[in-house]
């Protein structure tokens, strides 16, 4: 994704609910604005739903659990 946040860090180790988690280090510019464009704002719901996609891809879509739920 060309606008969005670069990744900081990820991780595929459970911690708390969380089954792994992706850091990302957020534009310093757009964060103090508030400012946010339609690309970045719809990368961004890309990237929210991506736990849920992975879920039905490897589980299927009757076994989708709520795991992703916080994510978006």
């Amino acid at each position: 994704m060309e606008e969005y946040d670069l990744v900081n860090k990820i991780s595929i180790v459970p911690r708390g609910g969380a089954g792994g988690v992706t850091i990302f280090t957020p534009d310093e510019e757009s964060m103090e604005s508030g400012m946010y464009t339609k690309s970045y704002l719809l990368n961004r719901i890309c990237v929210g739903m991506g736990g849920r996609i992975a879920e039905e891809i490897i589980l299927g879509k009757n076994k989708v659990t709520t795991g992703a739920s916080s994510d978006f």
